[in-house]
């Protein structure tokens, strides 16, 4: 568990989970200016990443061959490339060959498969100029298309996409390595992945704390699953969007 924490202006990533993390908690942090991610989880699984700010990083959230992740209540807007990026490559834990492992598990451990897969993206403020995605999944190897990947993006607030102009509201990845479907409405969003989907966005050149009020202002929110909640410290249920 990292709470309550400030890791900022760092030369990579800020908060880095890698190689075989397992059940982390990243609540309350702020991650200001890292050249890289203000938060990186890699080849790990299983963590609640919620009421966070990360901002003015090259990427606010980098998931790498990691699984199993809540996504909640996190500012994530206004960084340079990516507010989220996810990502798979050839790396597998069930092949020993690959750097990684931790010892005192076995190979294969299905609870660490390095998959990109089941991925609660809620409640979440994007956005902000000058990125080129705000939401980003690809498998850049192994045919793996988001569709099968088990991502849920829901009550979160995006900048709007101004026509010919970064950033792409989300684009999802299909099962050659490369193609992306890119969606620049919620409306659209939620028309080709999922009908029950509810997202919102603002204008594209709100600031931070213009963002912020949005957020408490919209009505997208999806309700706080307990585990969330309790890591966080509100009441099961709450469908506030953006950090509390």
């Amino acid at each position: 568990t990292v709470r309550n924490s400030e890791v900022s202006h760092n030369h990579a990533n800020g908060l880095w989970a890698d190689e075989s993390v397992y059940d982390m908690v990243f609540v309350g942090n702020t991650m200001v200016g890292n050249d890289q991610a203000g938060i990186e989880v890699e080849i790990s699984a299983k963590a609640i990443i919620a009421n966070n700010v990360s901002t003015g990083n090259r990427m606010g959230l980098f998931v790498f061959d990691s699984g199993d992740l809540k996504i909640y209540n996190n500012y994530l807007g206004r960084n340079s490339f990516m507010g989220i990026l996810m990502s798979q490559d050839q790396r597998r834990q069930a092949d020993s060959s690959f750097a990684g492992h931790d010892p005192r598990r076995p190979i294969p451990d299905s609870t660490v498969p390095w998959l990109l897969q089941n991925i609660e993206i809620k409640n979440n403020v994007l956005g902000g100029t000058g990125q080129l995605f705000q939401v980003y999944a690809l498998d850049k190897a192994t045919n793996i298309p988001a569709s099968e990947m088990n991502i849920t993006i829901d009550g979160n607030l995006f900048g709007e996409r101004v026509p010919g102009v970064p950033p792409t509201m989300v684009a999802l990845g299909g099962s050659d390595n490369v193609t992306l479907y890119r969606y620049q409405t919620p409306e659209e969003l939620a028309a080709a992945r999922n009908p029950s989907w509810r997202n919102a966005t603002a204008p594209a050149d709100y600031t931070q704390s213009q963002m912020l009020q949005a957020a408490r202002e919209s009505t997208v929110g999806a309700a706080l699953p307990a585990d969330v909640a309790g890591a966080i410290g509100q009441p099961t249920g709450v469908t506030q969007v953006g950090p509390f």
